[in-house]
Order: structure tokens, then sequence, then C-alpha cells
């Protein structure tokens, strides 16, 4: 059979290209090497199985306990609140079976093909692509190369070895795992490895962050990095910040800053660096894609540099985030039929789901001044709002603005504070749809509610 679309890749810019393509009434092929219950191939990917959801599943426990044992703060009592690690990954399980039982429904409404193994593309025949899968081999009249990322593992001494000894974990071994450490040392400040830092420490763990930045939470503002660090580290979290890790040995990781070298010594060491596209093992040097910085090359609307294969997701090595490929893939598959339109990139939203939420979409101050923008910033305590106060007894938090000062453009919104995550959505929006100060100053906004805070910020400039 002769597919018009082939998807290699099962994770969000795989199947939901492949529900759309389907929807619109093409024979599409799904392809998923990571293996599922019977013959099907487990959906979902990375964010499914390891990341967003199963993180997400444990941090909202986390949250809960954390807010029990300062329930005090308003009128409640909770004595000797605790929480069961196990029942909590027993939940984690039940809810990505759940959400990947209703992915493959969506999938199979639409007719498209699911395929276990490893895809591999074995060149062409005339205009159509040749995949091998499973012993067998499907002719598609396009390709989408939607194979996801994996953790970066760099090469340095002892690593490996504790890799196998299980001293070292990354994030898919540590949300197999039923035990919580005494001791964990989280070797990286972003966003992964803040949200693990703050679980294991509300269940008890001495938890250690190392991140050879100066400051944590990647591409966040820095002065909303600062007061996120100064908030995690009064829940107990120690940060080893400007420090390069250099080696591990069994229950050490040993570093090195500017003033000389030092070690953390714990029961586990959790590697949260980053990871990479996954471009190898699958053929598509046999098609002479073009690469760019470690992904693979893309135009606006997800075009490669050969002509019918299309690239969509963390592979592209642009936006590693789940809803950024959801976008890739509705780009890639417009593109597809014809359709005109590119893809928008300039203020994804990104989210920190620890305790405070941090959240942001489009420039820092520091991005700002790299790129020469003539900017203004406002910085507006979240203790303004009525919404933040009544409950988040104690806590601080802020909101960030940074415009251009040539047209009053918004390009920024930095978040820290509860609830950020379910705002940062409208700072993304207003930054791509170029809203000015003066457009925020005359929003209405419900009240109360925390993102009344953007039309008090908007005031601040």
């Amino acid at each position: 059979m002769t597919f018009d679309l082939i998807i290699i890749g099962g994770g969000p810019a795989g199947y939901h290209a492949a529900r759309l393509a389907g929807k619109a009434g093409l024979a599409v092929l799904l392809a998923e090497e990571r293996p599922g219950k019977g013959t099907e191939p487990a959906v979902g990917g990375v964010c499914t199985h390891e990341g967003c959801i199963p993180t997400k599943t444990l941090l909202h426990s986390a949250r809960l306990l954390d807010q029990a044992r300062r329930a005090d703060r308003y009128g409640l009592n909770v004595p000797q609140a605790s929480l069961d690690h196990r029942k909590v990954m027993e939940r984690k399980r039940k809810i990505v079976t759940v959400l990947e039982r209703g992915i493959v429904s969506g999938l199979r409404k639409q007719n498209v093909r699911l395929a276990s193994g490893r895809a591999v593309i074995a060149g062409m025949k005339g205009s159509e692509f040749q995949v091998a899968l499973g012993g067998e081999e499907h002719t598609g009249r396009r390709l989408l190369i939607a194979s996801g990322s994996v953790p970066f593992i760099p090469p340095l001494p002892g690593l490996q070895e504790g890799l196998a000894s299980g001293f070292i974990v990354t994030s898919r071994e540590i949300l197999e795992g039923e035990d919580v450490p005494a001791s964990l040392a989280v070797v990286g400040a972003g966003t992964v490895g803040l949200e693990f830092a703050y679980y294991f420490s509300v269940l008890g763990s001495k938890v250690t962050v190392i991140e050879m930045l100066p400051r944590i939470g990647g591409t966040l503002d820095s002065e909303a990095a600062l007061m996120l660090q100064k908030q995690l580290s009064g829940q107990g979290i120690e940060f080893r910040l400007a420090a390069n890790v250099t080696a591990f040995a069994p229950g050490v990781i040993s570093y090195m800053t500017s003033s000389g070298s030092g070690t953390v010594q714990a029961e586990r060491a959790l590697l949260c660096i980053g990871r990479r596209p996954m471009i190898t093992g699958m053929g598509i040097e046999s098609l002479g894609v073009k690469l760019d910085r470690g992904g693979i090359k893309t135009d606006h609307q997800g075009r490669t540099s050969v002509e019918g294969v299309y690239a969509a997701g963390d592979v592209t090595g642009r936006a590693l985030l789940a809803h950024a490929a959801y976008r890739d893939a509705e780009t890639a598959v417009s593109a597809m039929l014809g359709e005109t339109g590119g893809l928008e990139i300039e203020a994804v939203p990104a989210v920190i789901y620890t305790r405070p939420e941090a959240a942001w979409a489009g420039e820092s101050e520091e991005s700002a001044r790299t790129k020469k923008i003539d900017y203004a910033a406002s910085v507006t305590t979240l203790r303004y709002s009525g919404r933040f106060l009544v409950e988040n007894e104690g806590d601080d938090g802020m909101c960030k603005m940074i415009i251009d000062k040539k047209d009053g453009r918004l390009i920024g919104v930095h978040l820290v504070g509860d609830p950020a995550s379910e705002i940062a959505f409208g700072a993304s929006f207003l930054i791509e749809r170029g809203a000015s100060v003066g457009d925020l100053r005359r929003m209405i906004f419900p009240h109360p509610t925390v993102s009344e805070i953007f039309h008090e910020a908007a005031h601040m400039l």
C-alpha cells in the first residue's frame, strides 16, 4: 500500500499531524518505536510517557502536600500530612494509560494506521519514499520526521559507569523508580531539573542543584530567576551555580567554579542538562536532508531541503516543547494541503511548575540587550492582585513586562507566582498580535483574577 503520508515518531508533533492529515482525507501511516501493549506502539512520546504529564502528576501531589503543611495560614488544621510516593507513581501510570488510550482512539477515528518499531528510510523509488519497518517496506508520497529528542549525555569521567550502576539517572529512569532518595543531586537548573528538585525536596530528600550558568531557569529573565531561586532556597533546595560538573564517582559529583573545585555527595544524581534532536538511526542521510544546529533544518512551513519531506517538533532543534510541536505539526500539514501561512515562534510560552510557578514568553532583558532593542521594563509585585493575596498567604510574586520603546509594543512577559502557568498563554497571544501598552491599558480583565496584573503592569510603564 502506498500512503499519502508516512510519519516517523508518535509524540505530540507526530500524532497531532497524523490526526489532522487523516481528518483531511490523507492515507496516513504513523510509525513509533516505543513498544506498547500487544502489537501496537505506545504513542504520546516523551510528553506523555516521561515528561509533561508524568512530572505534572507528581508535582500536583507534591503541591497538595506542600499546601497541607501550610494550611494553618488559611485557618485549616491538617496534622501529620504525608505522601505515599508509590501511590503517586501508581496514579501517574494510570493517567498515562488513560491519555495514551485517548490519543489512540483519536487516531483510529481518522483512520490512521499505527505501526510499531523503528522506521528506517530506505531511499526513494521514483518520486516516492521507501520506509522499512518491522520487516516490511512501506511507500509514502510524503514523509514527516517527528522523531523527537533524547537526553543529552556529555562525555564526562564516570558518567557511563554511574548510569550503568543506577547512581546516575535521567528523567526516564527516575519516573520509574518507587523509592525516595535521602539525598539527590540534580545536574541542571532548567525546567526539568527544577521541577524534580522541588518534588523530591517536598518529599524530604536533601536536594542540591548544580548548574553551569550563574542563574537558574534557562531563558527566564534573570530578575525573575533570582526571585524563583530565593523562594526555592527557602524551601530547603541548595544551589551551586556557575559550577561545571567535571566528573562522577559513586555517591560523588565533582565540579569546578571560578573560585576552585567542589563536590556534592548524594545517594542519587539526576542528569537534566538538556535534550538533543533524535536524528540518528532513521536513514535521513540517504535523502540528503540538511541539518541546522543539530536538528533538521526546515522553512517556516516545516519543509526540509528535500521536496516532500517535512519535519516537526523537537527534531528541528528549535523550541523543545510539546505545545510548540503541536504548532509545528499544524503548519506542516497545512503546507502539505496547499494552504498558506507559516509558523509563529517569537513568543512560545514556557512554564516551570514548581511552587511558586514561573512562566514567560517573548524577550527577557538579556535577550533584548543582545538584540540591541531599545526597550523599557517594569516590575510589578503580584501582591497588587487581591486574588493572589487570597490564595498565596505570605508569598510574593512578580510580573515583569518588557516593551519596545520604538512603538510601545509588548515584547516580553515574565511571571513568578501562582497561577503563572494559566495566564502565560495571554502573554504569548498579546506579544504575537503586536499588542501595545495602550491596548493593555484599555483591556478589561475579570476581577478578582491574577491576570489583572497585566493591567497593573501596563500602567507602570
